[in-house]
């Protein structure tokens, strides 16, 4: 078998994809291993001394890197939003292990910090904390909270607040032409169920709105007269996003705006 000069994983509860480059670049495997079984095929690997393991940052990611540094193993956690520019072809474990590859191999690529046992515990206490305050947002509930930090992970990735808003798909696809921008649906970008989740809540809170006289709920509560409930309740979701990435960066609860 060829040298391994670098791994991509493409993390899972059960099985882990494995991708395995020369360095040459060229592939010497992708494959779909039982998760009990990836430490054993990377101890026997033939390897370069600088050899790196690559995954995307999530949850378990830095119980891997911890587990596959003790192997000899460099590692790099990366960004999922800066991950998935890197995909090509059809979403499916193969495809996603090359763009955690490819994405890897740029000289721009942001690596997140291994943490240990600790301080994943202290993250823990701090998340509980950050879900309590994305609940003071009408029609955000502990499900939506808690999904939302699991997949945005650390909020300073994010420059402003639309970047959360596109990230999760919510805002509208742009379609400009002749010195034209045309506005459609949203691009429905990113975690399906996470959006859904949002949008869901946005008409819970819209059902709530004409209780309410802040500035958001009135807005919410003409954008549905003059569009739908529907479209009013997207754009409320847009709006939730925007507003999770201010609460998440300033570290402060929702507080609505008088109108």
């Amino acid at each position: 078998m060829a040298i391994v000069n670098r791994i991509a994983l493409d993390l899972a509860k059960d099985f882990i994809q494995v991708l395995a480059l020369d360095e040459s670049e060229h592939e010497v495997f992708n494959k779909k291993l039982r998760s009990n079984k990836v430490l054993a095929k990377l101890a026997k690997l033939k390897r370069t001394d600088d050899c790196e393991v690559t995954v995307e940052s999530c949850g378990m990611s830095h119980h891997w890197r911890r587990e596959i540094e003790k192997l000899g193993y460099k590692t790099v956690a990366l960004p999922p939003r800066f991950v998935k520019a890197y995909l090509q072809g059809e979403k499916n474990d193969a495809n996603d292990a090359r763009a955690i590859a490819e994405a890897a191999s740029r000289p721009n690529r942001k690596s997140v910090r291994i943490k240990s046992i600790e301080q994943q515990d202290l993250a823990l206490m701090v998340s509980q904390r950050d879900s309590r305050r994305l609940m003071t947002i009408p029609g955000i509930g502990p499900v939506t909270a808690v999904s939302l930090l699991a997949l945005i992970g650390d909020v300073s990735d994010f420059k402003r607040g639309r970047n959360v808003s596109e990230y999760l798909g919510l805002v509208p696809r742009q379609n400009s032409s002749g010195g034209k921008d045309r506005l459609g649906g949203i691009t429905k970008k990113g975690n399906t169920r996470l959006r859904t989740l949002l949008v869901h809540g946005a008409r819970s809170a819209l059902r709530m709105a004409h209780k309410r006289n802040d500035k958001l709920s009135l807005w919410a509560q003409d954008v549905a007269k003059r569009r739908g409930n529907n479209i009013a309740a997207v754009a409320l979701a847009n709006k939730h996003a925007r507003i999770i990435w201010a609460i998440l960066t300033h570290k402060e609860d929702y507080r609505m705006a008088a109108a």
